[in-house]
């Protein structure tokens, strides 16, 4: 088994071997540092399971030991402990906001700080263990979904276009064409499945740099019911399913780029039509509530289990072996990615057999948001829990007659 590495920053050396001896285990590696530079440097070398930091000294930039290394790739996942001689709560919980693991206040003996760091390195191994478990099921996953979603497009293609050479001058026009259907149908698939894939690295690679998060979240669309209707519109023509779109939107302008906004759109109504028939509404409204701005997809489909809610994920296709399908099973993690990479986030909520509604938060376009202090009253008016109450456009799936089992999980 490898050893776990502990970095401790600390000035005081008497407290820095106090924490020694405490950590002194045979499948543990210490290193100490006094200086908050080197303290930087040592994380970035050895990439610990584990940091300790004094909190409260003028020798120790604590601010700068932290944002350097959350802004760091390689060390933005190492928890930073911080140890401080008195509490002040208010300044733990900003430093907490930043990054900070936890503060441990002094004085701590020994049993103390053993138990504490053998709670955090348990923390870390089931953390670690369950990055482990995701990344063998998204490569299984490729592996299955991938070889055959570009052959099934590159075999339509190719058949098709053999059709043609050899039956060319004895075919009807309308046969002609209806080829040339197929050949685009396949073409737009693995344009479709490309695109996805290089647009879910990007979103991957944007999550580890603050600088591309922030430009992300300063960018407006202010026409919102306008790009949503052309997304939706777009995809329901090519499932054939224009008749079944039913749209009620509010015009308010959010916190996002035109651009992701359209495909945030277009992979959920997507979404909603692979997993219901035709002929069964599928349904976008919209809604605005303090600071937030609702989206809501719901359809009247199969439904997801509440463990399908929770593996929700990169390369998921539930039931295919059911069910065909399209796709890589990419459009709901690319929304979800989407939703927070611009300060929101995305729920699922469903029943078996009766269909599923997704609601994406986004924040309002600045211009539109409202104080803090006003939104608070406001909840307080209502009914002091803060809840939204976007159920309205739920109740052809909240329908106490109907049966069926219920699931809802964030996302």
């Amino acid at each position: 088994m490898a050893k776990k590495t502990i970095l401790v920053v600390e000035c005081d050396l008497k407290t820095q071997r106090t924490i020694e001896r405490a950590i002194a285990a045979d499948d543990r590696s210490i290193v100490t540092t006094e200086s908050d530079s080197q303290g930087i440097i040592l994380a970035k070398q050895h990439l610990p399971n584990l940091i300790i930091c004094r909190f409260d000294s003028e020798k120790i930039d604590s601010s700068r030991i932290l944002k350097e290394l959350k802004e760091n790739w390689l060390t933005v996942s190492i928890p930073v402990i911080f140890i401080a001689k008195k509490a002040d709560f208010a300044i733990w919980q900003k430093f907490i906001e930043c990054g900070a693991e936890d503060f441990w206040l002094e004085p701590l003996t020994k049993i103390e700080l053993q138990k504490n760091i053998f709670l955090q390195l348990e923390k870390q191994a089931r953390c670690s263990a369950k990055s482990d478990r995701d990344c063998e099921h998204l490569c299984a996953s490729i592996t299955r979904t991938l070889p055959h979603e570009l052959r099934t497009a590159v075999t339509g293609i190719l058949t098709a276009t053999d059709f043609l050479h050899s039956e060319l001058e004895s075919l009807d026009l309308s046969i002609v064409r209806e080829t040339i259907d197929c050949i685009g149908s396949s073409g737009d698939r693995l344009a479709k499945l490309v695109q996805n894939f290089l647009i879910y690295g990007e979103i991957e690679l944007i999550k580890t740099i603050p600088e591309r998060i922030r430009e992300l979240r300063a960018r407006q669309t202010h026409f919102t019911s306008v790009a949503i209707r052309e997304a939706a519109k777009k995809v329901v023509k090519a499932s054939g399913r224009e008749n079944d779109l039913k749209v009620e939107l509010e015009d308010t302008p959010v916190q996002i780029g035109k651009e992701h906004l359209l495909k945030l759109v277009e992979e959920l109504v997507d979404n909603a039509c692979k997993f219901s028939e035709t002929g069964k509404e599928v349904r976008i409204n919209s809604i605005s509530r303090y600071n937030d701005w609702i989206l809501l997809v719901s359809d009247r489909g199969r439904g997801m289990t509440a463990s399908q809610i929770e593996r929700v994920g990169a390369m998921r296709q539930f039931d295919r072996q059911i069910y065909e399908q399209q796709g890589a099973g990419l459009g709901l993690t690319i929304a979800k990615c989407l939703a927070e990479l611009h300060g929101g986030r995305l729920t699922i909520q469903s029943i078996i057999n009766r269909g599923t509604i997704v609601r994406v938060y986004l924040p309002k376009a600045d211009s539109n948001r409202i104080p803090l202090e006003i939104r608070g009253q406001l909840m307080s008016e209502s009914n002091g829990s803060g809840d939204l109450k976007v159920n309205n456009y739920a109740n052809h799936i909240d329908s106490s007659s109907d049966k069926g089992s219920r699931h809802q999980s964030w996302v």
